[in-house]
């Protein structure tokens, strides 16, 4: 999941973050980033997760991308207790901003959880976990514009279907008894074609 469009999202739509949203790949190298005045946000992909594919004959699955919404707020007391109610005020806006929105191709974007990630006489820096599905591949249809699978590539390299040629061999009662006993006996008696118009 591409995590800028979800911090230029979170600008627009959070204007008491004051435009300090910003984004990384992992909590440790973001954790130094702290000084920044509060609030703050940082915007981190967790990973995702796949369900099992949704039929036999198909590479089809729905995958969840999970990202999470770091916010670091002062913190006025040792306990935590004033960052407590920002911490409600802010989910409440995030939920505002990002519940529901939807980027891509994906499903609108849902909220899995939030948990404290560190309090210290300082700071707290709270998450809250967000998600949006997708399904990778589909069931028929044209994927050659946008193959996301391996048979979707193949399919999309295959030449277009100019027709359909059948031959056929009947089995009785026009059996050729010289050739063989039984049929099918090997003589195409009928030849259908279907041509395609392109």
């Amino acid at each position: 999941m591409r995590i800028t469009p979800i911090i230029e999202h979170l600008k627009a739509e959070c204007p008491q973050f004051v435009g300090r949203i910003a984004g990384g790949l992992d909590w440790d190298p973001v954790h130094g980033c702290q000084q920044v005045d509060c609030p703050a946000a940082f915007v981190l992909p967790v990973g995702d997760t796949a369900d099992e594919p949704l039929a036999h004959n198909a590479a089809a699955q729905v995958v969840r991308d999970s990202f999470d919404v770091c916010v670091v707020l002062d913190n006025r007391d040792e306990r935590g207790q004033s960052a407590a109610d920002l911490v409600h005020d802010v989910r409440t806006t995030l939920f505002r901003a990002l519940a529901g929105f939807q980027l891509d191709d994906a499903e609108p974007i849902c909220y899995d959880r939030g948990a404290l990630i560190l309090m210290n006489r300082a700071k707290v820096v709270y998450g809250f976990r967000f998600y949006a599905e997708t399904q990778l591949g589909g069931f028929g249809g044209d994927a050659s514009d946008n193959p996301q699978t391996w048979p979707e590539l193949a399919q999309s390299r295959l030449p277009p279907l100019e027709g359909i040629r059948t031959n056929v061999d009947f089995i009785d009662p026009m059996v050729d008894k010289n050739l063989t006993p039984t049929g099918p006996d090997g003589r195409i008696e009928v030849t259908l074609r279907e041509d395609i118009p392109q």
